[in-house]
């Protein structure tokens, strides 16, 4: 080696040349490297020294010419091929004997036509091999019939002239047979396929003592395509390749020539790490190897001291614009770093940590960072610059994290630092370029390196060539990696591999790591001819611990493996935006743990499998854009929030959605009967009740017929959604709580029947929005408060179109207000029409008002007729003197026509008389009765707001059908025994009360009697007409049979009689007290009366000739007849009586003391 003096030299053929030791304290190392200009530009052979061009600067490739000739095929034929290649034209075996032509079959025959076997061209009768799999040199049929074939005797090729089958390896020692590959193999673009045999012919090359051939793979391998600050990183990892094909300490000492330039410290850990690697395959290089990993030592302790850090610190501060940072507190400081912002320290006050992460560092990084005890370093999210030189953290031996990312790095980032490095964050740059080489230490402790978000312009093939064996995270999103992945992709430790949105092509590789967790191969297809193709590899199964496959934009085909289904762990699939196609897998079901599918934009077909309803911790299910998919998709999947269709109707109809909430809702599986419900697939028009009507284009829910099925729950507002329902009917079930007012919302609606449950509340605002109803029933609930409808309606269902509970009595306090019903139901289930009566029709508010109004008609009427009366007989007895009409035989016989007409035996013959105590009488007699009717009157009343009336609620709306009936039996006939038993028990009253009327328009009274007569008959024909009238209007509201209104109409009979019984009991109090108020005499003073009046009237002819017959035939018929009647009446009021008591006696259910 020559090492005399303190002269430069190269013992150990490094390959920068001679070098010397050089004082540490003035140059930081203790060595440098001397300027030796080279002896000869042209390569040597030389075993010692290195051959191999070294470049300290920008690397400039140029290829040399190949020296390279193909062996001559008419002289020889190469051996390793068994001279199949011959094509010379010697025609003589090795014995001299001649050759038979290949294209005759004598004298021997045989299969080797040349017209068959062209490509070994078996022209003449030459030495030719067609078979070398039989025979190892050219060979030829003989002429000699004896000897069928002999070898020919044909020199053998030089094999280094001989070129290898294309594809096939080159077996020589030579490098020439590659390079003719790479010549006849390649076209004259293809820089990939001759980088290939290059490679093979440099390693060769270098094997030999020699570099020949390395300058042609070189310009193939790292051509005018890789970027100019590249070269040396494509050198370096082309060199290393030969090296891991060949293990030769010649190749792998030139690798670690071109991979370890930097002249520095950074160099002696980058040669130490290369030979340490190399040592481990090949001993000769250990030697190397101890020197470079001495040098390295010896100089990072020196940086290891504290005023050394703190001086290199420094340099960080001042090269990252220091002063501007966001936080440098203690930087400008001399004291102890240790307490510097974003440093961290061990028990020796050595730096162990670097995170200045966040803090607006910028600049470039210096050469190298002489922290031999750092484990982290943090410089992530600023704004640095520059490059990242291969050798910058190689002095970092203990460094397990280190993250750049969020930065603005460009240039090529290798990912091997230290022996220790664990994870590697490179994420958010401008990385061009990046790579692993495998000598470097940290290939076997890298775990986590994450380069996504880059431009990092690759083929799979340059960037996977080294992968670390370790690695468990690799994240290369969003770059413009190209290419197809490694098949198979071994990389046995890898739990998550991410390279979304490159440019990667191919199938799908085989993963042979069966601890790989996630996957992401997505968005392939962005950048034109990428994308991934072929089918999904049913193997991917075997990843069993898998949780992420993210497949998305890329070119796949075929159907989904049912296999996928087996993957327990997956919890997001994601297969969108390929060319998928068949029906979806009902495996994928079985995916229990999955929370997000994504299957949009393919071609599948078939319906969405049932079993993607039951993903209920799944927070996302895709899948749109897939037209061919089978409606509708599964009922429970359409209530997912996750499920992207959820409001495509075609998959998820909304009324079916609504119906199964309503199912949901009154706990439909309690139903009587639920046929069909929730079936995934089935229409929901053919589930029990339901009935459709296509309207727009879809199946719409017209008709929903639930009634007596067993409903239960409550009645939520989704029964809103559907829209077009005409036919609500959920009576006679049990359903709860509020009538939703979502209901009033169904405009279309025309029948509702929620009658029968136990709805309560009063929420019937919306109701008002129902315009088209035609039927709404809700009695036999809980209702409350007041329920409207518009009066827009047209009821089509008579008495039964609107019933409610707005009867009495009721439930509540307050009955269920309800102007608008036509039916009105109590508590016990009876119901009343709730239409008006004829005295509402005519704008009366109730009976009792209209009461007023008749008593007012009938003394208005009776005025008016003693008017006409009056008005009539003053003009016949116009001429007449008053004398002539006042005659007192006249007044007696009206008086005593008057006593006949009210009767006798009745208090109102009082009003006849003078005494102000018989008035009073006939006036308290008179209040009592029509008190009595009013009791009568205010009973018969229709109040829905209390049940304080008498009124029969006879009417029944049933569980079973819509229609109201009513269920009393009275009938035509009984009204017609009504109108009997009134008209010949008031009728005579009415008829001589108005009698009475006339009379009092009568001028030969006084007008004091002319009162009484007049009020006599008023009272009368009152009593009768109001009489008739209440028991009209009281049976008309209480009587249910024939019998009642008898009955009723009996017990009104007899307030009419009250006068007559009245006078009987003052009869029997005091009889003289009786005859002093009426004009009652005894029969003798009648006939006397009679005899006088008959003599007067006999006079008055003798004086009035024009008069006189006339007058005595009436006073004789008439005399006559006032016997008459006074003897029938008697007779009649006893029979009467006697009738009466029969009756009662007859009547069922009538207590006759109670009654009188």
């Amino acid at each position: 080696a020559g090492l005399e003096e303190n002269y430069c030299r190269n013992p150990y053929n490094e390959p920068y040349g001679p070098w010397c030791n050089v004082d540490e304290t003035l140059h930081g190392v203790g060595y440098g490297y001397c300027e030796v200009p080279s002896c000869s530009p042209v390569p040597t052979a030389s075993p010692t020294a290195s051959a191999i061009p070294t470049s300290s600067s920008k690397p400039t490739i140029t290829p040399t010419l190949m020296s390279c000739m193909q062996a001559d095929n008419e002289t020889c034929g190469c051996e390793r091929v068994s001279g199949i290649d011959y094509r010379g034209d010697k025609s003589t075996t090795s014995s001299g004997l001649s050759c038979q032509r290949w294209d005759e079959q004598t004298p021997h025959e045989h299969d080797y036509i040349p017209i068959d076997h062209s490509s070994a061209n078996l022209d003449e009768n030459y030495c030719r091999n067609p078979n070398p799999t039989a025979v190892d040199l050219p060979w030829c049929y003989t002429t000699d019939q004896n000897l069928r074939w002999e070898p020919c005797d044909i020199s053998p090729c030089d094999p280094c002239k001989c070129m290898p089958d294309c594809g096939q390896p080159n077996m020589e020692t030579c490098a020439c047979p590659s390079v003719l590959q790479a010549n006849a193999c390649c076209g004259a673009d293809e820089s990939s396929c001759k980088c290939r045999y290059l490679k093979e012919a440099c390693g060769k090359s270098l094997e030999n003592g020699s570099t020949e051939h390395c300058r042609e793979a070189e310009h193939e391998c790292c051509n005018e395509n890789t970027a100019q600050n590249d070269v040396e990183h494509c050198l370096c990892d082309m060199y290393e390749e030969i090296c891991f094909e060949n293990l030769s300490s010649k190749i792998c000492r030139a690798a670690a020539e071109k991979c370890c330039t930097a002249k520095d410290l950074n160099d002696l850990y980058c040669l130490c790490d290369s030979h340490s690697y190399v040592d481990s395959f090949l001993s000769d290089v250990s030697e190397m190897r101890k020197h470079n990993c001495t040098a390295a030592t010896q100089v990072s302790n020196r940086f290891s001291k504290p005023d050394e850090e703190k001086k290199n610190l420094k340099a960080l501060y001042d090269a990252t614009g220091g002063e501007y940072w966001f936080v440098n507190t203690g930087w400008s400081d001399d004291a102890n770093y240790c307490h510097w912002y974003g440093l961290k320290c061990n028990g020796n006050g050595v730096l162990i940590e670097i995170d200045l992460r966040g803090n607006n560092l910028t600049g470039v990084l210096f050469k190298y960072l002489p922290f031999p005890e750092l484990t982290k370093l943090d410089l992530a999210n600023n704004t640095l610059s520059g490059e990242v030189k291969t050798n910058y953290f190689l002095p970092l031996r203990k460094l397990r994290h280190v993250d750049i990312s969020q930065n603005r790095f460009h240039g090529h980032a290798d990912m091997l630092f230290s022996p220790t490095t664990l994870h590697a964050n490179f994420s958010n740059n401008n990385f061009k370029s990046a790579g692993f080489k495998r000598f470097n230490s940290a290939s076997k402790t890298l775990r986590v390196v994450d380069l996504s978000n880059n431009f990092i312009d690759l083929d799979t093939s340059e960037f996977f060539r080294n992968i670390p064996p370790n690695l468990e995270e690799l994240i290369l999103s969003n770059n413009l990696i190209r290419g197809e992945l490694p098949n198979p992709f071994t990389s046995e430790n890898l739990k998550v591999f991410a390279i979304s949105s490159n440019s990667i092509n191919g199938t799908l590789p085989e993963f042979s790591s069966r601890r790989l967790q996630k996957l992401y191969l997505s968005n392939q297809n962005e950048v034109k001819g990428g994308g991934l193709t072929g089918p999904i590899p049913a193997d991917l199964t075997k990843l069993a611990d898998l949780s992420v496959l993210d497949l998305a934009g890329n070119k796949l085909t075929g159907g989904i493996p049912a296999s996928i289904g087996n993957l327990a762990q997956l919890q997001e699939l994601d297969l969108s935006s390929n060319l998928l196609s068949e029906s979806i897998p009902t495996t994928l079901g079985r995916l229990y743990m999955i929370e997000t599918i994504d299957l949009s934009t393919n071609r599948f077909t078939g319906s969405i499998p049932s079993e993607f309803g039951s993903f209920e911790q799944a927070s996302a299910i895709l899948l749109s854009s897939n037209s061919n998919i089978t409606d509708p998709a599964p009922l429970d999947l359409c209530f997912l929030p996750g499920f992207d269709l959820i409001n495509d109707t075609r998959l998820c109809p909304t009324e079916r959605n609504a119906l199964n909430d309503f199912y949901y809702s009154t706990k439909g599986d309690e139903w009587t009967e639920a046929t069909h419900w929730l079936d995934p697939y089935q229409s929901f028009c053919d589930w029990h009740g339901v009935t459709c009507k296509v309207i727009n284009k879809q199946n719409s829910t017209i008709k929903l017929d639930l009634h007596n099925n067993g409903l239960s729950g409550k009645l939520g507002k989704e029964i809103a959604n559907l829209t077009f329902l005409e036919f609500l009917d959920l009576s006679d079930n049990d359903i709860k709580g509020e009538i939703p007012p979502e209901i009033g919302y169904l405009t279309n609606l025309e029948y509702l029947r929620l009658c029968y449950n136990d709805f309560i509340g009063n929420g019937f605002e919306r109701f008002r929005h129902l315009l088209s109803l035609k039927l709404i029933q809700v009695h036999g609930n809980r209702l409350t408060g007041n329920i409207t409808i518009p009066d827009t309606n047209s009821f089509s269902h008579a008495e039964s179109s609107f019933v409610s509970d707005c009867g009495n009595p009721s439930d509540f306090d307050e009955s269920l207000v309800c102007e608008d019903c036509t039916m009105c139901c109590n508590a016990q289930g009876d119901c009343f029409p709730a239409e008006e009566n004829i005295i509402q029709k005519v704008r009366f508010k109730d009976y009792m008002s209209f009461s007023g109004v008749f008593l007012a008609v009938i003394v208005f009427a009776s005025g008016v007729l003693a008017m006409i009366v009056y008005c009539h007989d003053k003009h016949r007895n116009r001429h007449l003197p008053r004398s002539a009409i006042r005659q007192p035989e006249f007044k007696d016989r009206d008086k005593k026509y008057a006593l006949d007409k009210i009767g006798d035996d009745s208090v109102y013959q009082f009003f006849l008389g003078t005494r102000l105590s018989g008035w009073a009488m006939v006036l308290l007699t008179l209040a009592a009765q029509f008190w009595l009717l009013f009791v009568f009157v205010k009973g018969a009343e229709v109040n829905w707001t209390t049940d304080k009336t008498d009124l029969v609620y006879t009417w029944k709306c049933s569980r079973d059908e819509a229609k109201c009936k009513d269920t009393s039996d009275l009938d035509e006939l009984g009204w017609l025994a009504f109108a009997i038993l009134m008209v010949a028990n008031v009728a005579k009253d009415a008829i001589d009360g108005t009698k009475l009327v006339m009379l009092s328009g009568k001028l030969r009274h006084s007008p004091k009697s002319r009162a009484s007569f007049f009020v006599g008959g008023m009272i009368m024909t009152s009593v009768s007409t109001f009489s008739f009238y209440v028991s009209a209007i009281y049976n008309a509201a209480i009587a249910t049979s024939n019998t009642d209104i008898i009955t009723n109409s009996v017990v009104i009979i007899f307030i009419c009689d009250i006068d007559e019984l009245l006078y009987d009991i003052l009869v029997a109090i005091n009889e003289d007290w009786v005859e002093s108020m009426s004009l009652r005499q005894k029969d003798g003073d009648e006939d006397n009366s009679l005899e006088a009046l008959s003599q007067h009237e006999s006079n008055q002819n003798l004086d009035t000739p024009n008069q006189s017959q006339v007058v005595q035939n009436n006073l004789e018929g008439e005399v006559q007849s006032l016997k008459e009647a006074l003897r029938t009446l008697q007779e009649t009021v006893h029979r009467q009586n006697a009738d009466l008591k029969r009756l009662l006696t007859m009547t069922p259910g009538v207590d006759q003391l109670s009654f009188i």
